[in-house]
C-alpha cells in the first residue's frame, strides 16, 4: 500500500517520507480498580526506519500493571530514545505543551503536557513548535527549547534540537495551522531527511505566512555572505555580528524578536531586521540566534 502512495506522489511531483508516531512508555499510579495511566501523552513521531522489526524490538511497554507504580524518571524514554538513534532514526517529541484528561474505558489517563521530554532527553532531532509549543514553556524567548541550545553551546548535547511543525495532525480544516518549508538544495527524499537533521527548516502556522517564506538569515562581520539563508548552520567571526533576517515579501502587521541566547536582544516591526550585535561582539563568546515573527 505505501509503495503505490509513494508511486502516486512521485507522479504528482510529490516526496512521500513516512513516519510513525510511538508513546514508548506508560504507568499506572492508581490502585486497582480505580487505574490512573500517565504518559500517554509523551508522543514521538520517527522517521527514517524502513524496518518494521525495528519497531516490533523497541524497548516500550506493551501491557498495564495493576499495582501501582512510582512515577518513573528519564530512562524509559531515554532508552527508547536511544535505541531509535542505533538504528538510524530521526526523532521528534510531538505535542509537548498539550495534556489530556480521558477515559479509556474504566481506565482513566491524566496525562499532564510532557514539556519535561525537551530538557531531559539527549539524542532528540526535534521538536513540534506548532500549534502548541511556541508557548513560553517549551519555545518561548528563555524556555526549555533555549535551555536546550544553550547546552548544545557549553558542550553538553551532541547537536542541537531543531523546531519543527507538528506532524502529529488531528485537526480538521486547513493544514495552515502547523506548515514546515524545508530549504534543499536538490528534491529528494535523502535532502528531506537531511534538512530535518541539521535544522533547514522554518516552521509557520496561520494564514498570514501561507504565500511567504524566509528570503534572507544569516549572520556575518563584514559583508553580505554568498548564502542568504543560514539554517542550522554554524559560522566563526572576527568581527561584529550583523544579523539580517528577511520575508520575501513585506506582509502587514508584523512583529519580529531576534533571540540570543535564550533572551531577546531586538524587536521591530515590519517583516525584516538588520541588527548589529555589539554586545556579543564585545564579549566574544559562543552564541545561537534565532527570530519569532508574529502576525
Amino acid at each position: 500500500h505505501l509503495k503505490k502512495i509513494a508511486a502516486q506522489a512521485k507522479e504528482q511531483g510529490m516526496i512521500l517520507l513516512k513516519g510513525v508516531e510511538v508513546f514508548p512508555w506508560f504507568w499506572n499510579y492508581g490502585k486497582f480498580p480505580a487505574l490512573v495511566l500517565d504518559g500517554l501523552q509523551h508522543h514521538f513521531v520517527v522517521y527514517d526506519v524502513e524496518d518494521p522489526k525495528v519497531f516490533e524490538d523497541m524497548p516500550a511497554r506493551r501491557h498495564i500493571t495493576v499495582s501501582p507504580e512510582p512515577i518513573p524518571d528519564a530512562a524509559p524514554w531515554q532508552r527508547w530514545v536511544d535505541y531509535m538513534l542505533a538504528h538510524g532514526a530521526i526523532v521528534h517529541a510531538a505535542h509537548v505543551e498539550e495534556g489530556e484528561d480521558m477515559w479509556i474505558g474504566p481506565v482513566h489517563g491524566s496525562c499532564p503536557p510532557p514539556i519535561e521530554n525537551l530538557h531531559r532527553l539527549q539524542g532528540l532531532t526535534g521538536f513540534a513548535i506548532f500549534p502548541s509549543g511556541w508557548r513560553e514553556k517549551a519555545g518561548g524567548p528563555g524556555g526549555l527549547w533555549d535551555t536546550t541550545l544553550v547546552e548544545y553551546l557549553m558542550g553538553m548535547r551532541e547537536w542541537p534540537m531543531w523546531a519543527h511543525a507538528d506532524a502529529d495532525y488531528h485537526c480538521k480544516g486547513s493544514l495552515a495551522i502547523a506548515t514546515s518549508l524545508l530549504y534543499m538544495k536538490e528534491f529528494s527524499l535523502a535532502e528531506v531527511k537531511r534538512c530535518l537533521r541539521e535544522g533547514r527548516v522554518v516552521s509557520l502556522q496561520g494564514d498570514a505566512f501561507q504565500d511567504t517564506y524566509v528570503a534572507e538569515w544569516w549572520v556575518a562581520d563584514s559583508e553580505e555572505p554568498e548564502e542568504l539563508v543560514m539554517l542550522g548552520q554554524e559560522v566563526t567571526l572576527k568581527g561584529t555580528p550583523v544579523i539580517r533576517f528577511a520575508l520575501d515579501h513585506p506582509v502587514a502587521g508584523l512583529k519580529i524578536k531576534l533571540v540570543r541566547n535564550g533572551k531577546v536582544i531586538a524587536r521591530v516591526e515590519g517583516s525584516e531586521l538588520t541588527y548589529r550585535d555589539a554586545e556579543l561582539g564585545r564579549r566574544k563568546e559562543p552564541a545561537y540566534y534565532r527570530v519569532e515573527v508574529l502576525s
